[in-house]
């Protein structure tokens, strides 16, 4: 999933550099916990919102955060995790990528299941998502046993009648932000926008669900199944598989 939610943290994305941490829920539970309350205050839309029981199945967050000269924070000197709080993830972070490891048969191998893909949508063209989802694919062993990575699967949504229907309810209940930010500055439209400002935001998504599916096949995922009513019991997705080819013994 992408976050389209407009970020109200007084950074300059031109003057930032990023840099990517591996935040286990294991090692650094309160730096996962940080940036979980963070996904779970974020519009997620065109998809749901997550709750803090949702995001319990993440085992492990990559993550992208914002190095800034100007305030005398770098990759080297930033802040000690253990001090952070929820106000300074709201300020530093700016992506992430949500892993949950499975455990598969045998049982000495395991799958990653990319829970969340989040970047704050001012970050999109610096192509975060990218970095992050070259870091985590990179990972060859995960899990409580550090087995080894066989298989990433995740899920899209797809572009069909019943997730416009849904995306269309979403827009007219007013929880959405708009993803090409043509909205209101309280990110709602204007009462006059009427049904063009939702179709026209209808077209931009369509965009993203193609550049977002685009995206992962460049990456070396495929199309697995598609499945009716997935998000929210309302919108469509697609479950997309990568393998990694077997190159050890196992157990």
């Amino acid at each position: 999933m992408v976050e389209c939610w407009k970020s109200e943290a007084n950074f300059s994305v031109e003057s930032s550099s990023i840099f990517l941490e591996e935040v286990d829920k294991r090692r650094s539970s309160t730096l996962h916990k940080v940036i979980t309350n963070v996904l779970c205050e974020a519009n997620l839309f065109p998809y749901p919102s997550q709750s803090s029981d949702k995001l319990s199945s993440v085992d492990l967050y990559v993550a992208a955060f914002s190095a800034l000269p100007e305030r005398g924070f770098t990759s080297q000197t930033f802040p000690n995790w253990e001090e952070w709080n929820d106000s300074d993830a709201k300020n530093f972070l700016v992506g992430v990528v949500g892993v949950a490891w499975t455990s598969l048969s045998p049982g000495c191998v395991v799958e990653g299941y990319l829970h969340v893909v989040w970047v704050r949508p001012e970050y999109r063209r610096r192509r975060i998502v990218q970095q992050l989802l070259r870091r985590t694919l990179s990972i060859t062993e995960g899990g409580p046993l550090s087995h080894r990575v066989m298989r990433w699967r995740l899920h899209t949504m797809k572009s069909s009648a019943a997730t416009n229907e849904y995306l269309l309810a979403t827009l007219r209940n007013g929880v959405a932000r708009a993803v090409s930010f043509k909205a209101t500055d309280d990110g709602g439209f204007d009462a006059a926008d009427g049904n063009a400002a939702y179709e026209e935001e209808l077209k931009d998504v369509e965009l993203l669900f193609s550049a977002v599916k685009r995206m992962y096949k460049e990456f070396g995922f495929c199309v697995r199944r598609y499945i009716y009513k997935y998000y929210a019991g309302k919108a469509d997705a697609v479950e997309m598989i990568k393998n990694i080819p077997r190159t050890r013994k196992e157990c």
